[in-house]
């Protein structure tokens, strides 16, 4: 377990965020599914998923916040920072891999009666090879950004430690400048200057670290006042993806202001609140599987459907709850048994 550098008391807030964070990411993609059937559902039915969608738009900028806070600002040995980070994320995310394309492989077998001959064996290595490359899912793609944040971290860690901190928050500001010029209609605003090297990404995984080494002392008020931030996000993420998808027919991927807003309030939340902060057998055990909860839960969210436990089996407000309950049950229980075998801790945690 990660520990605070300074007490040494272990980082239970950290840890049940983690938690909060991997399970929010299962309701997301649960949700998402039909979000992106705007227009051929029932406004009535899309907007259930538009509001489970809305409360957990922060999970993956927390993911990055979190993994800066607990990365960034410490003395590494650059050979040691490499072998150890990408040992722990490269072999589950390569052993998963292998699994959606099989699996994937497999239906397509069985589904359009191929034979198993030479072209099929050439198909399958392209494709395999293909999908390796550029995502055998469609939420892999938080896998080679991390493996991308991952490579420019000694280096970003170097000016951390180097840095101060109005140094730190002009860094903070320019990448949330990029936001907003990516969002907002400033035309006038417009220009050359390509900002788009200030990652927003990047831009959560610094925030993460700055925010985690920030002494905050929140009075009961502001903690109120937290909490209402992050409902009124909810809010105006919901009202955003709404009126994307009446303009654009489909919901933009784009992170907006209102995500940042929501991540941050709830990194605080987890940070100032003691509540947060108390252990939880619960939450532990979520965030002890958390990164194989993620590499798995969409093959099981496919899994649940062939089975018949959708978002769109009964009314939406019920079965997509019903169905990430199920799909992270599954995961977990996936998770766990393989943990029990020789050397499954290596690609479920």
């Amino acid at each position: 377990m990660d520990k605070n550098k300074d007490n040494k008391i272990p980082l239970i807030w950290i840890e049940n965020l983690r938690a909060i964070a991997a399970m929010a990411v299962v309701l997301l993609h649960v949700s998402a599914q039909m979000i992106y059937s705007f227009g051929n559902v029932p406004d009535s039915q899309w907007w259930a998923a538009n509001l489970y969608e809305s409360f957990t738009r922060f999970c993956v900028p927390v993911f990055l916040m979190i993994t800066g806070a607990l990365t960034l600002g410490k003395p590494y040995k650059l050979t040691d920072f490499l072998k150890k980070r990408f040992t722990r994320i490269l072999i589950p995310f390569l052993f998963w891999s292998l699994i959606y394309i099989m699996y994937n492989l497999s239906r397509e077998f069985f589904k359009f009666h191929r034979t198993f001959d030479l072209e099929f064996v050439k198909y399958s290595l392209e494709y395999g090879w293909n999908k390796l490359a550029f995502g055998a899912g469609y939420h892999m793609w938080y896998i080679y950004l991390l493996i991308s944040l991952y490579l420019i971290h000694p280096v970003i860690n170097k000016w951390l430690l180097n840095s101060n901190r109005k140094e730190q928050i002009y860094f903070l500001c320019i990448c949330a400048f990029a936001v907003l010029i990516n969002y907002f209609p400033f035309v006038y605003l417009k220009t050359s200057v390509d900002l788009s090297f200030f990652s927003q990404f990047l831009g959560f995984f610094v925030l993460g670290y700055f925010l985690f080494t920030t002494k905050l002392n929140i009075n009961n008020r502001n903690k109120i006042i937290l909490f209402f931030v992050y409902f009124f996000s909810c809010l105006l993420i919901s009202l955003d993806t709404y009126l994307s998808s009446v303009k654009n027919g489909v919901l933009t991927e784009n992170y907006k202001p209102w995500d940042i807003i929501q991540a941050i309030s709830i990194f605080i939340i987890f940070k100032t609140i003691p509540f947060f902060n108390k252990k939880n057998r619960f939450l532990s055990f979520i965030s002890k599987y958390s990164y194989g909860i993620y590499l798995i839960h969409v093959l099981m969210i496919d899994i649940s459907a062939k089975i018949g436990l959708a978002y769109y089996t009964f009314n939406p407000y019920l079965s997509i709850p019903a169905t990430f309950l199920f799909t992270l049950f599954l995961s977990v229980l996936i998770l766990w048994i393989i943990d029990r075998l020789p050397l499954g801790k290596y690609v479920v945690k």
